[in-house]
């Protein structure tokens, strides 16, 4: 189960491994420009709901050589994924897929937080604004990062920046990666057709601060971008 308010304070939770891997790989925050639509898969996750003001927050291990920012959306998988069977680094796919369709909730104009991420694991420290409302009922969450083209922000640089998770994380949360789908894709995500890497390592983990904490009663103020978040759900992959 998640922890909760450790990063982002009172009202947040933490989607973080249990065990941080070592530091590397590119995807999703040290290039978005050679591996299509990407994201992770997470299991267990509770309910929420985020609105314009919330904060999201990711880690990364060493800084990116430019800003990070990037499209980013939430989706309700169709199921909660069950704990994943693996082959070498692969699951076997459950069929997981966006069954909500695909609502963004950070655009690449943002510049977030601590825009490219520093050296300490487990901090947390890229944190971005929310600027839409997504409600997720719990179970199944998927995140994912927009690429450019279509997006109009590019870094294509590919550091090895992200603090990684694994599907055999002991937090039980992660489940698998997905990397070049067509954008917001709405096809099945936990089967490796596309290229090598393994899905089943190089997950990032997530800290979600809702707008309004039960302990504080503070609501989210208006967040800096002044865009609505786009919802996506006839958009065909």
């Amino acid at each position: 189960m998640p922890s909760h308010g450790s990063h982002l304070g009172p009202g947040s939770f933490d989607v973080t491994p249990a065990s941080p891997g070592v530091i590397g790989n590119c995807i999703p925050f040290g290039d978005n420009d050679h591996f299509g639509f990407t994201g992770f898969i997470c299991r267990n996750v509770p309910a929420f709901t985020v609105k314009r003001g919330s904060k999201i927050a990711f880690d990364l291990g060493r800084e990116n050589d430019v800003d990070v920012r990037r499209n980013i959306y939430f989706a309700t998988a169709n199921v909660n994924p069950a704990v994943a069977v693996i082959d070498d680094i692969n699951v076997a796919s459950q069929g997981i897929f966006a069954a909500s369709g695909w609502t963004q909730v950070v655009s690449d104009t943002q510049g977030p937080l601590n825009p490219r991420g520093d050296t300490v694991a487990n901090d947390y420290e890229l944190i971005c604004t929310v600027e839409g409302r997504f409600t997720f009922p719990g179970g199944g969450l998927i995140v994912g990062f927009g690429a450019s083209p279509p997006g109009a922000y590019t870094d294509g640089g590919c550091e090895q920046v992200l603090v990684r998770a694994s599907s055999q994380d002991p937090s039980g949360m992660f489940y698998a990666r997905f990397f070049f789908r067509p954008d917001q894709s709405l096809d099945v995500l936990d089967d490796l057709r596309f290229g090598g890497g393994g899905n089943a390592v190089a997950m990032g983990g997530i800290v979600i601060r809702r707008c309004k904490s039960a302990k504080s009663g503070k609501s989210c103020k208006s967040g800096k971008s002044g865009k609505s978040a786009k919802s996506n759900k006839s958009k065909k992959g």
